[in-house]
């Protein structure tokens, strides 16, 4: 099995971190599941790789070491263990609670460890909490600073899949669109 992790992204809830990672899983002999649009029957305009069935039932526990201090985690406490969800069945969402006051958490809030010196990366463990679940390498989170909120538009592309029809019924109305985006 090969585990690509993608992304990382960290969230405050409350007062509380929480680190995201975005995933998926392949078999290690070359071969993807593939599967193709099922919205519109005999109409496969979309192909998509699907993470593997196993994925859905990982469980980890997370660790976090930052430059220069110990490993810390929540082991063995409740809501220590890693959150995993997948909305489409084509990658994972998991998610690891960062200890509260930890070397890690004032790393990810702030840029440096305690002590106040700038630091590099943030390993991640994720252990597996079953006999022979997966176990990734340790993973390197480095952090970075979100760019100042600006103000986005967001539009729905749906009208690109079937802009033939949209002109059959508003002619111009694409690429008007097309132009105010």
């Amino acid at each position: 099995v090969e585990l690509h992790f993608m992304a990382a992204d960290v969230v405050m809830v409350g007062d509380e971190l929480q680190l995201d990672l975005l995933w998926t899983a392949t078999s290690d002999d070359s071969c993807v599941m593939v599967g193709t649009n099922f919205h519109n029957d005999g109409d496969a305009y979309y192909s998509f790789a699907h993470t593997l069935p196993h994925a859905h039932l990982t469980h980890w526990e997370c660790t976090f070491r930052a430059a220069g201090a110990a490993e810390e985690g929540l082991e063995h406490r409740a809501g220590a263990g890693a959150l995993t969800v997948s909305i489409s069945g084509f990658t994972h969402f998991t998610t690891c609670r960062v200890p509260a006051n930890s070397a890690a958490g004032q790393l990810l809030r702030t840029g440096t460890v305690p002590g106040g010196t700038a630091a590099g990366q943030l390993e991640l463990r994720l252990t597996p909490t079953a006999p022979l679940g997966w176990k990734p390498e340790p993973l390197q989170i480095c952090p970075h600073r979100r760019p100042q909120a600006r103000a986005t538009l967001t539009a729905c592309t749906a009208t690109l899949h079937s802009a033939e029809y949209i002109h059959e019924v508003m002619p111009h109305v694409v690429e008007d669109w097309i132009n105010y985006q």
